[in-house]
């Protein structure tokens, strides 16, 4: 029990105690570093907004140790511009390592979000999504040091979203990374059968539906977009990385017109959903062949990831996208890693490299390629069956004679119960090749080992190691399940967009 304030006044003056002031200087270095850490740990599960703000008003120092936290990703909206550009002072403009552009697009209520978007409330969006742009290129083209000492290296993330979507159809993007900041306080109602929610759990929409949510993960109308902007955006050569993260399904449009501000870019991950529509969905083909030939000389690391509902888009698993592929590898000739899942299948990224292929053979050549993933259908039963995974993988060896750097390469798919993963890796003693499957093993024939044995002798000393692991099917429960798996997982997905697996 502890003592009144009179009564421990009384002790202390009776005991001689003094009390000497505290003094911060006088602790070690490893002390300082112990207390800002737990504060930093207690941080992650305080409910307080913002109290790293509070550490770094109590002085000097502990304004330099934490404004290193606090300024190392920030999060705003349009209508955080105006603050933003008052506070990040030229001192703070050399701490931000992260800036996430999230646009606020209009609320709706229940009775709009059951049905399709109106021509009128796509075009507010629109609007709304270009005034929003026009101010962040306004706001950012002033930024600059202006000693000129210290270079700017900047990440910057988009997205759109409405503040409504977490309380009807698309409340399903919250991740363990995200949990305190965008989703505080959604999922209030787990059995909202309304929207498609039961014991915490999405119900398979029914085709109907799909339909009227078409307009809701469109938002805007992406025509229009730029439409009164008659000049080109400001160029901002300090953006080193792009992202465009996976949480929310609204897609960032006219990307042929964002792209070209970014002349110094090194890093773009681009994390689009796959459009229900037809319609909808040759458009985003169009417009992503559109913006890799908008690609800087400068991108060394390029990540694509589309994800998709298995419920609604289980009938387009192999998509011929042979337009695409063309422009990929055309724009992939410098890249240092290239991660593309699903919006093209391997079997189309490698076709060149069949000895029936009829057209004009093209010297395709990766001279500094490190890195590469890609995903391909031909991994699941039954299409083994039909001798289409070993001229895969025949072609894969043909293609890797000529990624002299190439050290780590991972071919995936994955669906319900069913996983595969094909992986070469090579070190300066072996190749090694592993198969990774939750159906029986796939035994790769004498030919197909043949033109492996030939990557092992040009890049080793001859060693060639295969690997065969069972996945356990009880596992997989969606086509996400398979990135627990992946070596290059933290490479496929940004950190802002790692799901959980479920």
């Amino acid at each position: 029990m502890s003592l009144p304030n009179r009564s421990r006044a009384r002790l202390f003056n009776r005991t001689d105690f003094s009390i000497k002031p505290f003094n911060w200087d006088g602790l070690p270095p490893e002390i300082h570093q112990d207390i800002f850490d737990l504060l930093l740990s207690r941080n992650q599960c305080s409910h307080d907004k913002h109290p790293k703000s509070t550490y770094a008003a109590v002085c000097l120092t502990w304004r330099n140790s934490f404004e290193r936290e606090n300024f190392a990703q920030l999060k705003i909206s349009q209508w955080d511009l105006e603050l933003f550009e008052q506070i990040v002072t030229t001192e703070r403009k050399k701490l931000l390592g992260t800036l996430w552009f999230r646009v606020e697009l209009r609320p709706y209520n229940c009775r709009s979000c059951c049905s399709k978007e109106t021509n009128d409330e796509a075009t507010m969006n629109s609007a709304l999504f270009t005034d929003a742009l026009l101010r962040f290129y306004d706001v950012m083209s002033k930024w600059g040091l202006p000693d000129g000492k210290h270079e700017i290296d900047l990440t910057v993330m988009l997205s759109a979203w409405s503040l409504s979507d977490r309380e009807h159809y698309f409340r399903d993007h919250r991740f363990e990374n995200d949990s305190s900041s965008v989703y505080r306080q959604y999922r209030v109602n787990r059995n909202d059968e309304t929207h498609g929610w039961k014991g915490g759990y999405r119900i398979p929409p029914t085709m109907d539906a799909c339909l009227r949510l078409v307009g809701k993960l469109l938002s805007f109308n992406p025509k229009l977009i730029g439409k009164d902007w008659k000049g080109s955006f400001p160029k901002l050569d300090f953006v080193t990385s792009l992202v465009i993260p996976r949480q929310f399904y609204r897609p960032i449009p006219r990307l042929d017109l964002i792209l070209p501000s970014f002349p110094k870019l090194k890093v773009f991950q681009y994390e689009p959903w796959r459009a229900i529509s037809m319609e909808l969905e040759r458009y985003q083909r169009f417009m992503f062949n559109c913006f890799l030939a908008l690609l800087p000389p400068t991108l060394e690391r390029f990540s694509v990831f589309e994800d998709f509902s298995e419920d609604i888009h289980a009938s387009s698993r192999e998509l011929r996208n042979f337009r695409i592929v063309r422009s990929l590898l055309s724009a992939s000739r410098n890249f240092v890693e290239l991660d593309v899942s699903f919006i093209i299948d391997a079997e189309q990224f490698f076709r060149r490299f069949l000895p029936k292929f009829k057209r004009t053979p093209v010297d395709l050549t990766w001279q500094n390629l490190q890195g590469l993933t890609l995903t391909s259908w031909t991994l699941l039963n039954p299409l083994k069956e039909q001798g289409r995974l070993d001229d895969l993988l025949w072609c894969v060896a043909r293609a890797v004679l000529k990624m002299p750097k190439l050290e780590m390469m991972e071919i995936w798919a994955c669906s319900q119960k069913s996983a595969g993963i094909f992986r070469y890796t090579r070190s300066c003693m072996e190749v090694c090749i592993e198969m990774e499957e939750s159906e029986n093993t796939h035994t790769l024939p004498e030919r197909v080992m043949k033109v492996w044995q030939a990557v092992a002798n040009r890049y080793t000393e001859g060693r060639l190691r295969t690997s065969n692991r069972y996945i356990w099917s009880s596992a997989i429960r969606t086509h996400r399940s398979a990135l627990s798996y992946l070596e290059r997982a933290e490479r496929i997905l940004s950190p802002a967009s790692t799901p959980r697996l479920m």
